[in-house]
């Protein structure tokens, strides 16, 4: 088990350097490489990570506070009923529909993560 959460935290390392090629492939710059953004992002990773937290955390936690706040707990004696179906139906169609529309905060700090650690002015690296 230890060794599945140090490989799945290695992966999700590697993703977080390598999701800097999306904001570039979305303005058309396809001159940046896997190697050149690897190199570029080396020491990066925590404030990556951190940054892409706090851009989308409170967001998610805020649409989490307004459920538990208007419907209340979860009571497990109701699990069964067809009140507790729809509940969840509805719910999670309210919530997909907000996390379509606070998908571009993240967008935004991959935008500007992008611009910092390849269009401000650094030297090229190789």
């Amino acid at each position: 088990i230890v060794a599945f959460f140090v490989v799945y935290a290695v992966g999700i390392a590697v993703a977080l350097r390598l999701t800097l090629l999306l904001p570039a492939r979305a303005i058309g710059d396809t001159s940046l490489t896997f190697k050149r953004t690897w190199n570029r992002t080396r020491g990066n990773t925590w404030r990556i990570l951190w940054g892409l937290a706090a851009c989308t955390a409170p967001p998610l936690l805020l649409v989490q506070i307004v459920y538990l706040v208007t419907t209340g707990f979860p009571n497990p004696a109701t699990f069964a009923g067809e009140d507790f179906a729809a509940q969840m139906t509805a719910m999670s169609t309210v919530f997909i529909i907000y996390y379509l529309l606070i998908l571009p905060i993240g967008i935004g700090f991959l935008s500007h993560a992008y611009r910092h650690f390849f269009l401000s002015g650094m030297e090229p690296v190789r």
